[in-house]
């Protein structure tokens, strides 16, 4: 029985490990990528909003969501352009279309 019992706990602990790895929270915070020591480009996110900046220039704004190891951004524009990249969470790092950004 307590076999049983331990063997229960185990699988429930693993469950809940790789249900804690799903990538599907929300971001919060600017997230930035440099190349010798300048930032080349940012993320900054508050709740499920977006804003994009290249060389510190805002490039666009909206909202994104994370999904099946994808970030997908729609503009808000008035073409609602929607676009999807490869993403990956990792401590205090984001590597979105493979450009690792670290959290500021």
């Amino acid at each position: 029985m307590k076999k049983a019992i331990a063997l229960i706990l185990v699988v429930t602990m693993f469950v809940f490990i790789l249900a804690a790895c799903e990538d599907t929270g929300e971001l919060s915070g600017k997230y930035v990528a440099e190349l010798l020591g300048e930032e080349i480009s940012s993320y900054e996110f508050d709740g499920d909003k977006v804003t994009y900046s290249l060389f510190e220039v805002e490039m666009y704004s909206g909202t994104y969501k994370i999904e099946d190891g994808k970030i997908i951004f729609t503009e808000a524009d008035e073409y609602s352009y929607v676009d999807e990249f490869s993403f990956k969470r990792s401590g205090n790092k984001v590597t979105i279309n493979d450009v690792e950004h670290v959290k500021k």
